[in-house]
């Protein structure tokens, strides 16, 4: 079984931002800017908790930045065609015995690639939080064995954790 949201994804809409605002990209957002960007990450978001887990990092840090700015919304505008250069990506669900299947949680996390205000921009020594994310499957008895296998992705999520690491810097 095939899963795919083509049409979604070409339906996808970059925020126009008049270039005098993009002359200052340090500016914050004023209330429809703002109501624009909840938008734009809304419709992303949607896309990322249904099938473009590989797109979790991108929405995630953004969602998390604050205050938003204009670099923010230039941002998002770049994650929407990044979104839509693919707009044929699709989740492919393989037979798996369920009497036999198990369920494997595979996890990780990135030392320090974000700031405090959610941004992954800036310098190393900003960024001591860490995004980590996680895979839930149902997996095949194969890949239960530590053999090639057959898995299908029953959750995914990337997220800030509250740890703040400065001492490998």
């Amino acid at each position: 079984t095939r899963l795919s949201m083509r049409e979604y994804h070409q339906n996808l809409q970059e925020i126009v931002i008049p270039r005098h605002r993009k002359s200052d990209p340090d500016a914050l957002l004023d209330q429809h800017e703002a109501r624009q960007l909840r938008g734009v990450l809304g419709s992303l978001q949607w896309l990322v908790a249904q099938i473009r887990f590989d797109m979790s990092f991108g929405v995630s840090t953004l969602q998390g930045e604050s205050p938003p700015t204009i670099k923010t919304l230039m941002r998002a505008n770049a994650l929407v065609r990044e979104f839509k250069r693919d707009p044929h990506f699709e989740l492919i669900f393989r037979p798996v015995d369920y009497r036999s299947a198990g369920i494997v949680a595979i996890s990780d996390a990135a030392l320090g690639n974000v700031k405090l205000n959610g941004s992954n921009e800036g310098a190393v020594t900003e960024k001591v939080y860490s995004q980590a994310c996680y895979f839930i499957l149902l997996a095949d008895q194969n890949l239960l064995s530590g053999k090639q296998g057959s898995f299908n992705i029953i959750d995914a999520r990337s997220h800030r954790i509250p740890r703040v690491c400065r001492s490998t810097y």
